[in-house]
């Protein structure tokens, strides 16, 4: 413990100095690098623009940054070099966006090694890991049956890209909808979407 006495004529000369921290030594010291990784396949897509933008707004006001990371789940190299910034500590933590969730061998190893990371919205939901979801098939429910209220006799859907999780959720819930008010849903307008 430093004296005040001290403390406050060490502030001043830093002061007079002009004395910034080097915030990389600090890290270095701390063994934390203060950064979470985004992991996305298509970073100008909508919906990883969102989750940027909702991952800085939480993290800056705790000190850390977010870096956005390109990865094809397909390609060996870049689940190496994930678990090689893991290992290193490069990042503190990795949000997973779909479809960058279909990585078992990474999922594995990070989940091994207690290394924190998130999925949101993931394909498969039965694993131990931690993710994040929306409730997809009620909110395709819930505006099936607003339109049928508002009168509505022509209902579609865009179900979403058929590699996620969440179109075939958003798909049962809008048939959920109409079964319940015995309609059959026109197949005609169900589509598959980006």
């Amino acid at each position: 413990m430093v004296g005040e006495a001290t403390y406050a004529r060490v502030t001043s000369v830093m002061a007079e100095l002009g004395y910034v921290p080097n915030i990389l030594a600090q890290r270095l010291a701390r063994g934390r690098a203060n950064v979470i990784g985004l992991l996305c396949h298509n970073a100008r897509s909508a919906y990883v623009h969102d989750v940027l933008t909702g991952a800085l707004e939480s993290a800056r006001p705790r000190g850390y940054g977010v870096v956005t990371i390109l990865v094809d789940p397909d390609q060996p190299k870049d689940q190496e070099e994930l678990l090689r910034m893991a290992v290193q500590q490069r990042v503190d933590g990795y949000l997973f966006t779909p479809p960058c969730d279909n990585m078992p061998i990474v999922l594995a190893q990070l989940h091994q090694r207690n290394l924190p990371f998130v999925l949101l919205t993931p394909q498969d939901r039965s694993l131990p890991l931690p993710y994040v979801a929306a409730t997809d098939e009620q909110g395709a429910s819930v505006l099936t049956q607003h339109l049928l209220q508002l009168g509505h006799r022509r209902r579609g859907i865009v179900m979403g890209h058929t590699t996620h999780h969440a179109a075939y959720d958003r798909l049962a819930g809008y048939q959920a909808a109409l079964q319940a008010l015995g309609i059959a849903p026109d197949e005609e307008l169900i589509c598959v979407g980006d």
